[in-house]
């Protein structure tokens, strides 16, 4: 027969301080304690998805727990504590006496009181003043769990930020433990592995019943049913793996160590073993926060990067289902419609076939006939084609003996018309001459222009005996060159040294390279001494009409070669003007006369006259 125990007999009030990680059966462990007969908060949060079993802690409570952590910029997630040691004594005080106001509000005047919220692990040094001051005897209940199902229960829950990684919840298991390990040692306690509880909640009971020195109101004969009832084991969703730890380089072994040290003090709450252990991972961590910062800060910039890049191919895939899923309606209709479309295309095609087949045995005898009409008609051409080609070879002979009769005689008549113009301007010559000679004959200069009545004679004979003066005169660049070398001459020499001249010049059959001055010489020294002030000669008004006279009235060559002239200059600037000039006023077609201007480093601007007349008239 099962019946509840006497109360407690009366005396100072007794707070069950559940303390432990989130996630690691504190919620199971005060529900028991509460069944047992310690009493609950007023107002509690609801069960949920992350605690379907209910959470048996007060909703005041958190949200002034979580405004301790705010004033410090701190959330419950962060695995920093609260620098509770920089706070002011006013602020301290302040913060005590809001907790004072909530526990009373919420436990009203109950002897004997389970308190439980994970945040207080981190607030120990806090409530145990405020219990104090409310007269209130603190019996700790460290509750701790396997480090790895909190991890892999905190990454399911969905409060749990997306900005922490598993580095962040390995630390956050560490501070919970540590703090609230340290802070109660000086406390008689209990300490309590979740596999104890879920195995034998009995002896977990009856040693808080011995460890607080208190008798709780109902026996475990009594709750039993409703314990057994409430601990389900479908609840637990997550259980450790035997190689965690030997994957547990991020806290560099602390998990390790820390796991083992409470299950020593399982065993005794007070081994010295393992609360030498626990401070040396106390310190190191606290050493290690610069670092443990960065690496946090790390892997939450890594994991971001990851769940963006998650999200993208979530996205990607989703869209590319939805693509998959439209085209296949697509190709579906697609392939209906290419179905019918082949099938009309081969009835189509055989009908085709069929009147293709029809005219190709129409068409046979039509090819065949065409084929020789084909024949037929080459044979045809073919002669025709012979015909034609003798007709045109015959014609082809007969007027080329036409045009070589007709050009023979456009020949002779433009021969005849050349040696009647030829005459006639030897004669208009011969006047001028004359004309001059009566002009210049009482001037000073009849000594000069005499010799001229001599050339006019010399051009009465026979065109044929002028041919070799006509060739030097062509050698030595036109009659307006020649005349000028003639007038040079004489001024030198007189008449008497021209004649001398003119008779070397017929015996040397009117060759210019054999007529040297004072028989000896090159061609090239010739030249030059002849080129000597040719500029005046060129520019005088006697020497301009006299070539006009013979020259312009001449009718052009009907044909001749290519002619080519090579010029040498050096200082030519004198008489240059005058060469171009009379280059462009010659009767010879300019197409068929090359030019070439040798410079021989002139320092006058003779490089400059040739430049102006190329930019004028085009290349020489």
């Amino acid at each position: 027969m099962t019946h509840q125990r006497p109360a407690q007999a009366a005396g100072r009030r007794v707070a069950l301080l559940v303390l432990g990680m989130h996630r690691s059966g504190t919620s199971a462990l005060t529900r028991i304690i509460s069944l047992a007969g310690a009493g609950l908060p007023r107002t509690m949060i609801p069960a949920g998805d992350g605690n379907r079993t209910g959470h048996w802690e007060s909703s005041e409570l958190v949200r002034t727990n979580d405004r301790i952590f705010e004033a410090f910029g701190l959330t419950w997630s962060d695995w920093q504590s609260p620098d509770l040691a920089a706070v002011s004594f006013r602020d301290r005080a302040m913060m005590e006496s809001d907790l004072a106001r909530v526990i009373r509000k919420e436990f009203g005047p109950d002897d004997m009181i389970v308190v439980k919220d994970p945040r207080i692990c981190r607030l120990v040094p806090q409530y145990l003043s405020v219990f104090d001051e409310m007269d209130c005897r603190v019996v700790p209940v460290l509750a701790f769990r396997h480090p790895q199902e909190v991890i892999l229960s905190l990454s399911a829950r969905s409060s749990w930020p997306d900005d922490k990684s598993a580095l962040d919840a390995a630390l956050l298991w560490l501070v919970h433990t540590l703090e609230a390990e340290h802070e109660t040692r000086h406390l008689d306690r209990i300490v309590v592995s979740y596999d104890r509880t879920m195995r034998d909640w009995r002896s977990v009971v009856a040693d808080i019943e011995q460890c607080g020195q208190i008798t709780l109101p109902n026996g475990a004969d009594v709750i039993g049913t409703a314990v057994a009832e409430f601990l389900n084991t479908d609840e637990r969703h997550h259980n450790k793996h035997g190689d965690f730890f030997a994957r547990d380089t991020l806290t560099m072994g602390w998990v390790r160590s820390v796991y083992e040290a409470m299950r020593l003090l399982e065993a005794d709450p007070a081994s010295p073993v393992a609360r030498a252990q626990l401070d040396d991972v106390r310190q190191q961590i606290n050493a290690s926060i610069p670092v443990l910062l960065l690496a946090s800060n790390k892997l939450v910039e890594a994991q971001s990067a990851k769940r963006q890049a998650q999200a993208e191919l979530a996205d990607a895939r989703q869209q590319a289902d939805e693509a998959a899923r439209q085209s296949q309606d697509e190709i579906a209709a697609l392939r209906q419609q290419a179905d019918d479309q082949m099938q009309a295309a081969q009835a189509e095609l055989a009908d085709v076939r069929q009147q293709a087949d029809e005219a190709a045995r129409q068409s046979q005898d039509e090819i065949a006939a065409l084929r020789q009409q084909a024949d037929d008609q080459m044979q045809a051409a073919r002669a025709e084609l012979t015909n034609a080609r003798q007709q045109a070879d015959a014609a082809a002979r007969q007027s080329q003996a036409e045009l070589e009769q007709g050009f023979e005689s456009e020949r002779e008549a433009l021969s005849r018309q050349y040696s009647s113009a030829l005459g006639a301007s030897e004669a208009r010559t011969q006047q001028l001459l004359e004309a001059k000679d009566i002009v210049y004959r009482s001037t000073t200069s009849w000594r000069v222009t005499a010799p001229l009545r001599s050339v006019g004679r010399m051009t009465k004979g026979r065109w044929k005996n002028t041919r070799g003066l006509r060739n030097a005169v062509a050698v030595l660049g036109g009659v307006r060159p020649t005349l000028a070398i003639a007038t040079r001459v004489l001024r030198q020499q007189g008449v008497r040294g021209f004649a001398t001249r003119l008779r070397q010049l017929k015996a040397n059959g009117y060759q210019i390279g054999n007529s040297m001055p004072n028989g000896n010489g090159s061609s090239g020294e010739y030249v030059n001494l002849m080129a000597a002030e040719r500029g005046d000669v060129l520019f005088s008004d006697w020497h301009v009409a006299l070539t006009q006279a013979i020259w312009d009235d001449r009718p052009p060559e009907p044909d001749g070669a290519t002619l080519g002239l090579s010029i040498v200059t050096h200082n030519s600037a004198r008489w240059l003007p005058g060469f171009l000039t009379s280059l462009a006023e010659q009767n010879f077609p300019l197409s068929r006369l090359n030019v070439a201007i040798v410079d021989h480093d002139s320092q006058d601007n003779t490089i400059d006259l040739i430049s102006a007349h190329i930019a004028e008239f085009g290349d020489l």
